[in-house]
Formats: structure tokens, sequence, C-alpha cells
């Protein structure tokens, strides 16, 4: 939740503040896929807790499978560029988030939703929040730190160079 709303305030900001266009969507961008990162998880997070294995398995190769599928013909007809790649990504997060949702409503339903037992949660939701902001804080730091060796890497060597990097780094994390 406190990554989430802090995707939020980023793009908020990156929008509002960021004067170039090409930094702004791409700020905006990474914001935003924390954001979709967040709902997917949380919903693969709930089809493990409840067992249901089937609906976890479909939603962590989904995105694969649909990016691939998207992607290729993309390539294939010409368009290229990391807008094209960028959008093509958010398109299948969104994707999968939303089927991440779609796939836990019966775990979750809202319309049982006690405003009066939230209340009476209140210390137990701060407790976790000051537990929390640590570790969105420390998966903040992570990310930067495992992302900053692209940055060096394009600062000092060739496009062709940085793409060969760049796809060797993103099929190690798979």
């Amino acid at each position: 939740l406190l990554t989430s709303l802090f995707s939020i305030i980023l793009i908020i900001a990156f929008l509002a503040f960021i004067p170039d266009h090409e930094y702004k969507f791409i700020f905006s961008a990474t914001a935003l896929t924390i954001l979709l990162l967040n709902i997917s998880g949380f919903s693969m997070h709930v089809n493990q807790v409840s067992l249901r294995f089937k609906q976890y398995s479909i939603l962590s190769s989904l995105e694969r499978v649909l990016f691939v599928g998207l992607f290729l013909p993309l390539i294939f007809f010409g368009l290229e560029g990391f807008q094209v790649y960028v959008m093509v990504n958010l398109g299948v997060r969104l994707l999968v988030a939303t089927y991440g949702i779609y796939s836990v409503r019966k775990v979750i339903n809202l319309s049982e939703f006690n405003l009066r037992a939230l209340a009476s949660e209140k210390h137990t939701i701060l407790k976790f929040i000051g537990v929390g902001w640590p570790l969105t804080y420390g998966t903040i730091c992570a990310t930067l730190i495992s992302t900053s060796s692209r940055i060096i890497v394009e600062r000092t060597m060739s496009v062709y160079e940085y793409g060969l990097f760049s796809l060797a780094f993103s099929f190690s994390l798979v």
C-alpha cells in the first residue's frame, strides 16, 4: 500500500515538475509500472495464501506470454524504439493487474468491508505502516541499486553494447 501511494505521488510529481517530455514519459512510466506491479503482486500473494495455484500460475506466466505475443509482431512490422517497448510493457502489466484483481474478487469481498472494524484496528494498521515504511524504502533502494548498472553502462558504452547488456540483464531476471 505504501509503495502504491508512493508511486501515485511520483506520477503526479513527474507530470507536474519535469519539463522534458522524454524524461517525463520515462519517469511516469516507471512509477506506473511500480504501481501495476504492486497490484499484480498483491493478487499473486492472495492467490498463494488462498491455495489457488491455478490462478497463481496463470498470473505468473501471463505477463511473459502477452509481452512476447504483442512485442514480436511490432518488431516484425518495423515499430521500434523505447516508447513502443514501454507502452507494450505498460499495456501488458495493466492487463495482468486487471486479471489479478479479477482472479481474487471472490477471496476479497468488498461488499463485506466494514469501516468500524477498520477503525478498531487503527493501532495495528499504524504498526504495520511503521514496519512497512522501512521495507518500502529498502525496496526502492534495492531497485535503484539493481538498475544503476544499466545507467553506468548506458553512459560508457555504445547503444548496441547497452542493448546487449540490457537484454542479458532482462533474461537474467526471468
